[in-house]
């Protein structure tokens, strides 16, 4: 892939992580890709290549920085803040 913008793709196979029990990979495009247990064969996902950067919008309004609640258990999110946000 020659540009860095995201794919919509549909999962075509998937295969058990040796060394993950709540983790699967899958391909696309030639990379190997973690996706979560729930995911299933025919789901939709989007494919950001290698060296992508989300903005701080995108991760905001898609709920993936990491958060607490108010009883400081995880809420949400995948991303720290300090990654997203470059602080």
């Amino acid at each position: 892939m020659s540009n860095y913008g995201a794919t919509v793709v549909r999962i075509t196979s998937i295969t058990k992580h040796p060394n993950a029990d709540r983790l699967n990979l899958t391909s696309m495009y030639g990379n190997t890709v973690i996706v979560g247990l729930e995911t299933k064969v025919g789901d939709l996902g989007v494919f950001f290549p290698v060296e992508s950067q989300l903005s701080e919008e995108f991760a905001e309004a898609n709920d993936l920085i990491r958060r607490k609640d108010e009883n400081g258990k995880p809420a949400g999110g995948m991303l720290e803040g300090n990654i997203v946000t470059g602080k």
